[in-house]
């Protein structure tokens, strides 16, 4: 068994040095850069789709007289696309204003009608003490 295990360890010893291998040398190309510049041309056939449909929705009814925009044109935030008659819109905004001025109106008579309320309380309160005063020297 002794035996068998040194001639297994002979066997088995590694090798003192790795054999070494060349390396063949890079090939390397050389070549002179100009700067320009590119422009490059697509010629593409198809349909076009828009990326999003947007619906419009009016806050009014009316008739519109003008359209200011084309379909399919770009526009920018806050730019007019569409004008209405203006006569519905005026009779409206009367209306409006009409209602506004007696809401307004409304607000001024409470306020009178509240100080008076205050007023009238304080009164109040001071007859009251007033006749306690009286109550208490009979």
């Amino acid at each position: 068994m002794v035996v068998s295990l040194v001639f297994f360890l002979i066997l088995t010893k590694p090798i003192k040095q790795a054999p070494v291998l060349e390396i063949p040398p890079l090939r390397v190309e050389i070549a002179e850069l100009e700067k320009q510049d590119l422009y490059p041309e697509l010629e593409l056939t198809g349909y076009l789709q828009p990326a999003r449909k947007v619906k419009l929705h009016f806050e009014l009814s009316g008739q519109l007289t003008d359209r200011l925009v084309e379909a399919g044109r770009r526009v920018e935030p806050e730019e007019l696309l569409l004008q209405m008659e203006a006569g519905d819109y005026l009779d409206i905004v009367k209306e409006a204003q009409a209602r506004f001025s007696q809401e307004k109106a409304a607000i001024k008579r409470d306020k009178q009608l509240l100080n008076y309320v205050i007023a009238n309380r304080k009164l109040q309160e001071e007859e009251v003490a007033r006749m306690k005063e009286l109550g208490q020297k009979s």
